[in-house]
This record gives C-alpha cells, structure tokens and sequence, in this order.
C-alpha cells in the first residue's frame, strides 16, 4: 500500500490476492487443518513423563506462539461493542466489527506502556487507504 510505484490497478489485484490467500489459510484454520493445530496436538500428545521434543524449543516456534496482535470480528451492526485485553504483555487485542455503512468500529486494548496512539493512528490509516483504494470515483455512480 505504501509503495508509491504501483497503481492503484496494482494495488487492487495484489490486495484480491491476498485476500483469497488469506481466506485460504482461515478456513483450513477453521476445519482444523491449519498447520498450527497439527503442531498443537502432536504437543498434547506427548505423556506426562515424555520430554517435549526440541521442535518445540525452536525460536521460530516459540515466536509463532506469541500472540502480540490478537483480532476476531463480528459481522453485525446488531451485536453491542465488545473487546478483550492483549494475550501478551507487549501486545494488543483488537475487536472490530463491520456491517455498518458508513463507518467502521473497533476496540483496542493494551497496557498502557505500549505505543497506544500510534498504534491506533496505523490501523486508522490503513482503514482510509482501503476505503481510497476500493472507493467508486463519483464520476461512477
């Protein structure tokens, strides 16, 4: 998005596929088939008296567990706001609901030694940048 070298042609098609990436990934995470749920249970697999094999003492495995953005939404303009607090010290819990149509909402949390504001302006920002990159031109309508 930040890239002033491609058009905003560009933009979209590479927006569309992320999107459809992403929508991949999600709904093999949602049958059960995401790769952290196999990793997950080979885990509670393990017996009480096993050593957790070193797989797991991976850092790369140990950052995949630190959950500093933690996001879920609702896709009503019936359901009340609602939130909950960061997973992680130094993270954030957002709650956003659409379904509205001219605004979007969200709840933020975090402690309050985190970059707060900024945080809040990015998810702003970008916010606008989709609405900008998917907004009809008036000449349109």
């Amino acid at each position: 998005m930040d890239d002033s070298s491609k058009s905003k042609e560009d933009q979209q098609a590479l927006f569309k596929a992320a999107v459809k990436k992403h929508g991949g990934w999600a709904r093999m995470a949602g049958n059960g088939q995401g790769i952290d749920r196999h990793l997950l249970g080979l885990k509670l697999l393990k017996k009480p008296d096993e050593k957790l094999p070193e797989m797991y003492n991976d850092p790369v495995y140990q950052r995949s567990n630190n959950w500093v953005l933690s996001t879920s939404a609702v896709f009503s303009k019936h359901f009340r706001p609602y939130g909950w607090g960061e997973v992680v010290p130094e993270g954030f819990g957002v709650a956003y609901m659409t379904g509205f149509d001219d605004y979007l909402q969200y709840t933020i949390t975090s402690r309050t030694e985190m970059p707060n504001e900024k945080f809040c302006q990015e998810i702003e920002q970008a916010a606008q940048d989709l609405y900008d990159l998917h907004a009809v031109p008036k000449a349109h309508l």
